[in-house]
């Protein structure tokens, strides 16, 4: 047929990515993922953009297959065929943010004293568009109004909070705390009975069964937690992705890349975020992507999946396996139980 003398092109934002035993196309444009045997992926690397007459002569011992891979990509839409194969770009794999730092993540407990009034001063000297609060216990709801009320008039594009179940939220507490501050977007209800979701004056309302009651819950992989997108796809490739451009504020105030991170770098009450995150050491681990990291180099989920540093298999080693992943790239299976 005329169009197998096309040149065979798999579509820009469709990009094959090889595991130990497996591999993926990472589909960008649709937020989701083609599995691929790793033969298929080599070919994919080697001979992208060739011509389909004269890869079916290269594999001419194994053409079946070749047209089972082509029918396959085709069915899933990752292909183009084209006699222009020059007027289709790649992807610039490189990974840009105008802003030093992205996210924030404040822990909050019944003990904390933090002056909310200076961190928001601190957030808004910064451009941060990301905070995330955590609060693991506290005496009554109200505090949550007292907190937020902090940030109701920031920059901040989006800011997410995590409350516990036992305080005994209504929906009339919640429509209140989301008319609050206007960028609130995401509240999650943690230890409730049932994981529930639901929309709320624009924002996502989720109770969870997880109970999220310190800062050991970080750092846990699971598939429930996985983004295919083009952002983080990126960002994987050159950063950490859960730590670059990242500050924290652990429950007593100590200002650390992640607030399970044994290292200060100063404490909020004496130290501005600015000055926190200019000290020598801060951004150390900002730099260790998923491709220098022992097992998620051999993971076909590594550009998906966010990374931890903090709960890792070898504390003397920032490059060891993340301690808290129960899958197995060498297998392509799931622990049945949770390895925490």
């Amino acid at each position: 047929m005329t169009r197998q003398t096309k040149t065979v092109l798999l579509s820009a934002d469709c990009i094959p990515v090889e595991g130990l035993r497996r591999s993926f196309i990472y589909d960008l444009g649709r937020n989701s993922v083609v599995v691929i045997p790793n033969s298929l992926c080599e070919i994919l690397i080697k001979y992208n953009g060739f011509p389909y007459r004269k890869l079916l002569h290269e594999y001419r011992d194994q053409a079946q297959i070749i047209q089972d891979y082509y029918k396959l990509l085709l069915d899933n839409e990752c292909l183009i065929r084209t006699n222009q194969d020059k007027c289709f770009t790649s992807l610039s794999n490189t990974f840009k943010s105008p802003l030093h730092i992205n996210n924030i993540i404040i822990d909050v407990d019944r003990l904390s004293v933090h002056d909310f009034h200076k961190i928001a001063c601190d957030i808004e000297e910064l451009g941060c568009s990301y905070l995330l609060i955590r609060c693991f216990s506290l005496n009554n709801k109200n505090e949550i109004e007292d907190i937020l009320k902090h940030f109701e008039d920031s920059r901040l594009r989006n800011i997410t909070i995590i409350v516990p179940y036992d305080l005994k939220f209504t929906k009339s507490d919640i429509r209140h705390i989301l008319r609050i501050v206007p960028s609130l977007c995401d509240m999650f209800i943690s230890g409730a009975p049932v994981n529930k979701k639901y929309e709320e004056i624009g924002a996502n309302v989720r109770y969870i069964k997880r109970k999220i009651d310190d800062e050991t819950c970080c750092g846990i992989i699971d598939r429930m937690s996985f983004r295919v997108n083009y952002k983080f796809f990126f960002e994987s490739n050159s950063f950490n992705n859960c730590l670059y451009k990242k500050v924290s504020i652990d429950k007593r105030g100590k200002i650390k890349n992640c607030p399970s991170a044994p290292v200060s770098f100063g404490h909020i009450s004496t130290c501005s975020l600015k000055e926190a995150v200019q000290k020598k050491g801060f951004t150390d681990l900002w730099y260790i992507k998923k491709d220098d990291i022992k097992k998620c180099k051999d993971c076909e989920y590594r550009y998906m999946c966010l990374d931890c540093r903090i709960y890792i298999t070898d504390p003397h080693d920032p490059f060891s396996a993340p301690a808290k992943c129960n899958y197995n790239p060498c297998t392509n299976k799931w622990q049945k139980k949770s390895i925490l």
